[in-house]
């Protein structure tokens, strides 16, 4: 199928009646022609005639001599002066009709349907996957050997345009057999499209195509989202848009096919790869009439073979040249090279090229001859149109034109811990070296994706060290920018403009988990744009280790993409302290001993929440501490006004401040703890224990050893005996004297921790708190739960505190289970079942918190209740009291209803008052006791 688009132009003859819609005319079956006027264009004798043709051997001269008899015959137009008819694209030819309707125009539907081309006009016109364009219009002036020696397929491409050149066949021959097709080896559009272009014009211009007519069919994107609109985006509709009808209405044009950003082999969207081998097979069939060029990823051997047997038919592979590294070539070599660039672009070569190659090699400043070009290039010009700025030109060139930076690496090293992420950091940097040096001894360097992933928690080092990381790479020359292009998994951007705007840099994503959870097809692009641009751009995914994990495995191409996974460690305690002491030097301020104790104070609280990070929580606590200093000095402004030492000083009352929480309870917890009703042996063991880990936190305050012993326990008895709130109580004493940062009780039951994610989620949740899990016996048992339980309990050893909690016989079979339980959990307590008295203060107690009054014979009847209860195996103690009191104030509402009319008029006694048959309860049936849960012996 051929489009064309004339101009014509008719003596005294007005045409603007001519511009109708439906004005067209066939000529046999397979050539359509329709006139048409365009705003702003011409005059009254100016038109356009639009050409959808099928015939593969129309001649511009045969299609003016068309054009002229169906203007006089048809549509009434003599005495034409002119026709000026190009071939071009379908939209360009039918773009009168508006770009938003086309196929649904009666002339573009008529055509397709005349011509049998609904298929590839539905593929224009509905499909993001299928596009056209002209040959001609994308080279650029200058020589087709030239151009191809300009781009990176220099060696492959010449060779083939000689080959080209050397054989043309006669004029009018050359539909008859295309004698080879092409499979072009790239990752980036704008290194291999300009390659492609080159081929495609050297062919067209030495008679093996017909036509300038290109399309592109870009197979990879039917695996991501919104491909095609209409009836089109059905994956069954598109797949009978390939059929014989579209690889006829393809002949006499070319088309580049492009698959396989998405394919590793083992892993490939189903839907693109099936549309891929049938239209291999429609291809090949025509093999004779349609110039195809498979593109291809860099590499894939295997993708590479599967074509070429489905294909059947002759590919030259056009693939990059081995890129010249100054330190691959000789000087001379090196030089030649130079010389055929220059020639090519009509620069003349002078000793001021081979003197700056001389110096460049000499201090290996360089890693590829773009730079020394570059540098000559424009020395060259600068001589040649402004010499007045040559010697600024010039020094630039030697010195940079900037002084020298802080040296990253130095600042690396400087920064705070970190020993394991330096190391690493620093086993990458010597595999770049160590490759320089391969290339330098004349062996071939072994190339390793560039892309990192740095896992770990907020506030642990991460952005700064990607910020150093990407200085380095510039200053190694790896980068030819080095800066840190940042963006958030969380946000909307596009992937492709962000890969372009970090081009020569490093595109840090943070929380890049999040990408994992959008549906816009983002993921598949961003791992395509990690391969095309993997040789100027450094990716670094940051976030959790889990986290990370859970995003490569949603996409098979990013682990064979990344290289390096660098784990960044929370920062110990006194790497808190050296962090919070480094900011206070930069800040210009000082602080005495007792200042930084009470830093230290604060800093060796075990834990922070997972948002407060590590670094950010020293800093906070620093801002903090500021903010309470200015707060102080304002208000004891002293008589002689104060003086830069008051100013710059930091004193122990500002960071004890900046520490403190705000508590909305009236109580302290061992005030709360010892009110309790009952339990006086818990209460003992646990003041011990708190007494026993407030001393040891003393005793690190105090600069004295004191390795942090997990406290992690089981409470053991029956529901209601008041597991959950001494757990609570546990965790806001911890807090209040200084153990635990943030001091919550994050509550789960056993159920809730089924798996390794669910598991590092609740103690990620309880960092600096205490993890409660209830009913702990319904932990499943199953030996990836109990790993994950165990290694958290050891991980967050020192951040979290483990409460496992439920009845007694099935608590101690979960902790008999597996041996990390018994060994980490030392700390058992029983909770014992309250005796009657305590039963009925806890009564009394939640009446008082429910804001109503016991009337006469309630205690005594619930008393009655309590020793019936106690029969049953599963007594609620506690709450067994609770439930009874709710029932009692329902009951109570129903019948103040019964016996009042109008409740308006009762006193607050009747409305608060609670009367003994308000009360009731009936023991449980046999058949209405619950099933068994949990281990059974």
């Amino acid at each position: 199928m051929r489009f064309y688009r004339a101009v014509c132009t008719a003596e005294d003859h007005n045409v603007r009646g001519l511009a109708s819609a439906t004005t067209w005319k066939e000529v046999g079956k397979d050539l359509v022609l329709f006139p048409y006027t365009q705003r702003g264009f011409g005059g009254d004798d100016s038109f356009f005639v639009g050409v959808i043709s099928a015939r593969n051997d129309l001649t511009r001269e045969a299609l003016s001599g068309i054009i002229r008899r169906v203007c006089e015959d048809d549509w009434g137009i003599a005495d034409l002066e002119s026709i000026n008819s190009v071939e071009c694209t379908f939209n360009k030819c039918t773009d009168q009709v508006g770009a938003t309707a086309l196929y649904s125009s009666d002339i573009v539907s008529r055509a397709a349907r005349l011509l049998h081309a609904e298929e590839l006009f539905t593929l224009l016109m509905r499909t993001k996957v299928f596009w056209e364009y002209t040959i001609k219009d994308a080279i650029p002036a200058g020589g087709l050997l030239g151009a191809a020696q300009k781009t990176i397929y220099s060696e492959a491409l010449s060779q083939e345009i000689e080959r080209v050149v050397a054989c043309v066949p006669e004029a009018g021959h050359a539909h008859h057999i295309l004698p080879v097709h092409y499979l072009v080896e790239g990752n980036n559009p704008n290194d291999y499209q300009p390659a492609i272009d080159v081929l495609l014009e050297s062919l067209y211009e030495n008679n093996r195509l017909v036509s300038s007519h290109a399309y592109v069919f870009e197979v990879d994107k039917l695996g991501r989202s919104e491909w095609a609109r209409g009836a089109a985006a059905n994956e069954d509709n598109f797949m009978a848009l390939i059929n014989g009808a579209l690889g006829d209405a393809l002949k006499s044009s070319s088309i580049i096919v492009k698959y396989g950003q998405d394919d590793d082999g083992s892993n490939f969207n189903k839907f693109a790869y099936q549309a891929l081998t049938k239209l291999i097979d429609e291809l090949s069939e025509r093999g004779d009439e349609i110039q195809v060029v498979f593109v291809v990823p860099e590499g894939s051997g295997d993708l590479q073979v599967r074509i070429k047997n489905r294909f059947r038919l002759p590919l030259i592979r056009i693939v990059p040249d081995e890129a010249p590294k100054a330190f691959d070539l000789t000087e001379d070599e090196a030089h030649a090279i130079l010389v055929r660039r220059a020639e090519a672009d009509s620069l003349e070569p002078d000793d001021e090229l081979r003197r700056i190659l001389h110096r460049r090699m000499e201090d290996r400043s360089f890693s590829n001859l773009d730079e020394v070009y570059d540098e000559w290039s424009k020395l060259t010009l600068t001589r040649s149109v402004f010499p007045q700025y040559l010697s600024i030109v010039q020094a630039a060139y030697d010195s940079d034109g900037a002084a020298a930076p802080v040296d990253a690496r130095k600042r690396l090293e400087e920064m705070v811990g970190l020993a394991g992420v330096k190391r690493q950091i620093e086993d990458v940097l010597l595999r770049f070296k160590m490759n320089k040096e391969a290339a330098f001894a004349g062996l071939k360097p072994q190339p390793f994706s560039m892309h990192l992933a740095f896992q770990g928690a907020p506030g642990t080092g991460k952005t700064e060290v990607a910020r150093l990381y990407a200085e380095i790479l510039k200053d190694e020359g790896i980068l030819s920018e080095g800066r840190l292009i940042m963006r958030s998994g969380t946000g909307a951007w596009n992937v492709q403009e962000a890969f372009a705007e970090a081009k020569g840099s490093v595109l840090f994503v943070d929380e890049a988990y999040a990408m994992a959870s959008t549906s816009d097809g983002r993921i598949a692009d961003f791992v395509a744009c990690m391969e095309n641009y993997r040789r100027d751009t450094v990716v670094i995914l940051a976030g959790y280790k889990n986290s990370i994990n859970r995003l490569i495995d949603c996409n098979p191409g990013f682990r064979s993409r990344i290289s390096f996974f660098i784990d960044f460690p929370d920062y110990s305690q006194e790497e808190k302290l050296q962090i919070f002491q480094l900011m206070v030097d930069r800040a210009g301020l000082t602080m005495a001993e007792e200042a930084r104790s009470a830093a230290r104070d604060i800093l060796a609280r075990g834990g922070t929440r997972a948002d407060e990070g590590n670094g950010r929580f020293v800093r906070n606590l620093f801002e903090s501490a500021i903010g309470q200093q200015q707060r102080r000095l304002s208000r004891q402004k002293p008589e002689g006004g104060y003086t830069k030492e008051l100013l710059a000083e930091l004193r122990e009352e500002d960071i004890v401040a900046a520490g403190k929480r705000e508590s909305v309870h009236q109580l302290s917890g061992r005030e709360e703890l010892a009110g309790l009703i009952g339990l006086a042996e818990i209460k003992q063991l646990v003041s011990d224990r708190m007494d026993y880990m407030k001393v040891q936190k003393a005793k690190r305050d105090a600069g004295i050893k004191a390795p942090f012993i997990p406290m992690h326990m089981a409470f053991k008895g029956n529901p209601g005996t008041g597991k959950t709130e001494v757990a609570r109580l546990i965790a806001r004493i911890l807090r209040e004297e200084g153990v635990l940062s943030v001091g919550e009780c994050k509550e789960y039951i056993g159920a809730d921790l089924w798996n390794t994610l669910a598991i590092n989620l609740a103690f990620e949740d309880a960092k600096g708190s205490v993890l409660f899990v209830d009913e702990a016996y319904s932990i499943p048992k199953n030996a990836e739960a109990t790993a994950a339980l165990v290694a958290c309990m050891e991980n967050y050893r020192e951040d979290v505190i483990v409460v496992f909690a439920g009845y007694t016989r099935e608590v101690d079979q979960l902790l008999s289970a597996n041996p990390g339980f018994a060994s980490r959990v030392k700390f058992h307590l029983e909770f014992a079942d309250y005796i009657e008295d305590e039963l009925l203060q806890i009564l009394d107690l939640l009446a008082g918190k429910m804001h109503v009054t016991l009337g006469e014979g309630v205690p005594e009847k619930v008393r009655g209740f309590v020793r019936e209860a106690r029969k049953e195996s599963r007594f609620g103690n506690g709450r067994f009291v609770r439930n009874v009191l709710e029932d009692a104030i329902v009951a109570q509402g129903a019948r103040l209803v019964r016996e009042h009319s109008a409740l308006g008029g009762l006193d607050s006694d009747v409305l608060t008052r609670l009367e003994a048959e308000d009360f009731s309860w009936q023991p449980k049936r046999l058949e209405d006791a619950p099933a068994s849960v949990g281990f059974t012996a």
